[in-house]
């Protein structure tokens, strides 16, 4: 026991025990579990408290033990064994579950999963479980400590960390399968393990072929042709920039959810995938930590790859509670963020989901909101998108024009279509899901390296639609170039792969998400991405034209197209600055200049991972290409009071 324990758990003098007594009539539920409290050494003062705590939060008193940070699983576990008088085992083989691979994943599923097993013969061979909540219920722990010492050498207590544990070892390979291949076999029109199907290789390859032919046979109307496309592409995302922009504001103070909460509120499973995510794994524990949520009702997965050993033994350094969980996702199929998360939800039990990022702090409150609006809102509201804000966009240019970019996104672009129910490409984090809608979709593509944009399409093919929350989540902007360009060009592959996919039958298509969608799904992946590339065509094309111009006696033949470049540019541009300029609060306002300076060149970088993403997804479409996070030095004050009187 650590030196805190000594002190919060003081010996049990005559005096003390007098006490006790005492007490036992204004807290009776102390009397059923006195047997246990004196296993425990618990003084007067730390039972009446650890009582008021329990009535507070509306749980049993046991549950208040275990999340205790004096007490823990552990301890709790081998007192409980202990004082009923039943043999304790910590560390059950896998071999000794005599459960089959699904009745595994089962009971991993399970929110509360330490069991009593039957003995066979005085060894450990597990074929029945009961689930250990049972003794929760009023009268079940004085039964079991009544039961005769012959029935009681026939149970063992086995903690539930450790048999998920085992658990994990004898369905991993099961569970991995499900995770890769689920979608792929289920569904295989929705799936990115094939980017390209035979009949899109053949029309792409065809178009390709007319577009070479007729740039060497010199057709009239080509290029002029192909200048009216690019500027056309260019044209339709200024115009849904420009409509976002005409409802878009800076966005008020949230109003805060309300505190209080029923006597019933649901499992709420928090995912955080991480990756060569050491650094900032204590950043991200505390940032957890202010979630506000009752925590006998929270569980928090911590989902690394099984060869990340600085990540994993980083986390393992940290006096993790009762309800997170360190979960290690085997070496199989594609090592992708899409792949662990649908690997770890077949360990959860909530039947809400909301997926974070490892550098992510998000508002404390956030849970609540999301839940009230699940709670107030049809089963058809699938999805609640938070706004991410960036938090450090004053270390660099890159950093700032990155927050403009979120600022007219998550403020402007995705409230404006879920105001429509219109389809909502999602950010890759605090996406707020109800369980059932994410698993009748499939839940993520682990082939899909941007599988939160393919997602919102599917959720919508579905007849799901989304919408979004007010209280945001900070995070960090890449602000070094060799940081920016290769998540830049993971999102854009993904769009290309998510594009590809669900158009390999666009009058299906249509059908399911509706015409003004439809069109949509056109302009917010082929047309951004198209936009983004061409616009160093453009730009060159001014300058060519402009050139040739001063060099030509005839001007007039140059000025129209002079004239159609520049304008499609600067109305690229204004819809840019206009839509995200809408959004910003007057503070926020203050350097503006620099923003408009540098937009041209920073859509010459994004035209650069455009181009990058498009051989990439030739060469290695499943290459997940990492982010590299560093622990922030701020984080969101917490708000409002925490439920987690425990702490």
């Amino acid at each position: 026991m650590s030196t805190m324990q000594r002190t919060v758990l003081p010996a049990i003098t005559p005096a003390v025990e007098e006490k006790i007594r005492a007490i036992v009539p204004v807290y009776p539920e102390l009397g059923e579990w006195q047997a246990l409290l004196r296993t425990l050494r618990l003084s007067e003062d730390s039972q009446a408290i650890l009582a008021a705590q329990a009535r507070l939060r509306k749980v049993s008193l046991l549950q208040v033990m275990r999340d205790h940070p004096a007490i823990g699983e552990t301890v709790l576990y081998k007192a409980i064994a202990r004082a009923a008088g039943i043999v304790y085992r910590p560390y059950p083989l896998p071999s000794d579950l005599l459960f089959s691979d699904d009745q595994a994943s089962r009971l991993l599923r399970r929110h509360s999963c330490a069991l009593f097993a039957p003995l066979r013969r005085g060894t450990l061979s597990i074929h029945f479980a009961m689930p250990f909540d049972v003794l929760e219920y009023p009268g079940n722990f004085a039964r079991l400590c009544a039961m005769s010492a012959e029935v009681k050498e026939s149970f063992c207590l086995i903690p539930p960390l450790h048999l998920r544990q085992a658990l994990f070892i004898r369905s991993r390979d099961l569970i991995a399968h499900r995770a890769t291949y689920d979608i792929a076999l289920n569904t295989p029109e929705h799936s990115a393990r094939q980017v390209v199907a035979g009949g899109q290789t053949f029309i792409l390859c065809t178009i390709v072929l007319i577009l070479i032919s007729l740039s060497l046979s010199s057709a009239p109307g080509f290029w002029p042709g192909l200048h009216f496309l690019a500027s056309s592409a260019f044209l339709v995302c200024v115009l849904l920039r420009v409509f976002a922009a005409t409802e878009a504001r800076a966005v008020p103070a949230p109003t805060m959810p309300e505190l209080g909460i029923s006597d019933d509120p649901p499992i709420y499973t928090v995912l955080i995938a991480l990756y060569r995510e050491a650094d900032v794994v204590p950043q991200l524990l505390v940032a957890l930590g202010k979630l506000v949520w009752p925590r006998e009702r929270l569980e928090i997965k911590l989902v690394c790859e099984e060869g990340d050993h600085e990540t994993i033994a980083a986390i393992e350094a940290q006096p993790l509670r009762s309800f997170v969980e360190l979960i290690k996702v085997p070496r199989f199929g594609p090592q992708t963020k899409p792949k662990a998360l649908a690997y770890a939800l077949q360990a959860s039990s909530g039947s809400l989901v909301v997926l974070y990022d490892a550098e992510d702090r998000p508002h404390s409150l956030q849970l609540m909101e999301a839940w009230e609006r699940f709670r107030d809102e049809g089963p058809e509201l699938a999805c609640l998108q938070a706004p991410l804000d960036i938090d450090n966009r004053h270390e660099g240019t890159l950093a700032r024009m990155f927050w403009f970019e979120y600022c007219g996104l998550f403020k402007g672009l995705l409230p404006w279509l879920a105001k429509r129910g219109l389809i909502m490409p999602l950010g890759g984090t605090s996406n707020h899901f109800r369980r059932e809608a994410l698993e009748k979709v499939g839940g993520w593509d682990p082939f899909n390296v941007t599988e939160d944009a393919d997602l919102g399409v599917r959720l919508a093919r579905h007849g799901y639609r989304c919408g979004v929350l007010s209280l945001p989540t900070l995070e960090d902007a890449p602000i070094s170039f060799k940081d920016w360009l290769p998540q830049r060009t993971r999102w854009m592959k993904g769009w290309m792969q998510t594009w590809l996919v669900h158009m390999r039958h666009p009058l299906r298509l249509v059908r399911q998400i509706g015409l003004k969608s439809f069109i949509l799904v056109q302009v917010l992946f082929a047309g951004m991405l198209l936009s983004a590339m061409v616009h160093p065509l453009l730009v060159f094309s001014v300058i060519s034209t402009v050139g040739m111009a001063i060099l030509s006696e005839d001007v007039t033949q140059y000025s129209v197209l002079i004239g159609v470049d520049i304008a499609v540019l600067s109305l690229g541009y204004v819809s840019f600055l206009l839509l995200g300029h809408r959004t910003l609060a007057p503070k926020q306002k203050r350097g503006f200049w620099k923003v408009a300076m540098m937009t041209p060149v920073y859509w010459c970088l994004l035209a650069l991972a455009g181009w990058r993403a498009f051989f990439q997804l030739m060469r290695r479409p499943h290459h997940w290409e990492k982010t590299t996070h560093k622990p922030s030095n701020k984080l969101l004050a917490p708000s409002g009071n925490s439920l987690d009187a425990a702490e």
